[in-house]
């Protein structure tokens, strides 16, 4: 099987973690990719980055196209895991996926997308998103943004949906106010580096707003998450 994992970094500092961390999986399975610094954080990758024509060469003929943050190790995932992980995928024949329904997330779920770490706006703001009386916020179930796998024909029409819903965030009147108010976080950065990045001293709702969509998206393609973390039992990646 073949597979091609971007770990997302932003600078010398967390390529150097990558490369200390991570180098017998190095462009294996498994390749760095710079990330430019915006009000969408990490989400810029599926926005813009992935589409990239040198970047999407590396994924576009492969079996599964995932993301995950440089910190993953800093997330108490068992070193053992990226070993069975490498194994299991790697030794997997590619008949055994379906590529029309393939999604796959390296950590548990953290309840709906409503939580974890939500202002109580959020739900009004994905309701604007999505007026739809089918998309019921509280019941799609949440997952970090940077922690997936997909087929290549999934990954594609997932740009191209974030793509439409950034359309959208930056055109609706309604929605820039309510996405440019303070989303109540205490992340690690500066208000000067803030006011550069969302053009306000906090962080506004874009960023936590665009790590949800993929919950959503795979919520409408009707597929539901398989689990890939060792901790549990029943292992990785049922394929």
């Amino acid at each position: 099987m073949k597979v091609c994992v971007f770990v997302l970094y932003h600078d010398d500092e967390s390529l150097r973690f990558i490369q200390g961390n991570y180098s017998r999986y190095l462009h294996r399975w498994m390749f760095p990719l710079k990330i430019p610094s915006t009000r969408y954080m990490e989400s810029i990758v599926f926005l813009e980055e992935l589409d990239r024509p040198e970047i999407k060469e590396q994924w576009v003929d492969v079996d599964l196209v995932g993301c995950i943050g440089w910190r993953w190790k800093k997330k108490h995932v068992p070193e053992r895991f990226l070993n069975e992980l490498m194994n299991l995928i790697l030794e997997a024949p590619s008949s055994a996926l379906q590529s029309s329904d393939v999604l796959l997330h390296f950590l548990p779920l953290c309840g709906n997308i409503l939580r974890p770490h939500s202002h109580p706006h959020m739900e009004s703001i994905l309701q604007h998103l999505f007026p739809d009386p089918e998309i019921k916020p509280e019941e799609i179930s949440f997952f970090s943004c940077n922690y997936w796998m997909t087929s290549p024909a999934l990954m594609t029409r997932y740009i191209q949906f974030l793509r439409e819903i950034r359309t959208k965030m930056e055109t609706d009147p309604v929605l820039e106010t309510m996405l440019m108010e303070n989303a109540l976080y205490q992340g690690k950065l500066s208000p000067d580096r803030l006011r550069q990045l969302m053009d306000r001293p906090y962080y506004t709702h874009h960023c936590f707003v665009m790590e949800r969509m993929p919950c959503i998206f795979f919520h409408q393609e009707h597929i539901t998450p398989r689990l890939c973390h060792s901790c549990h039992k029943d292992l990785i990646l049922k394929i």
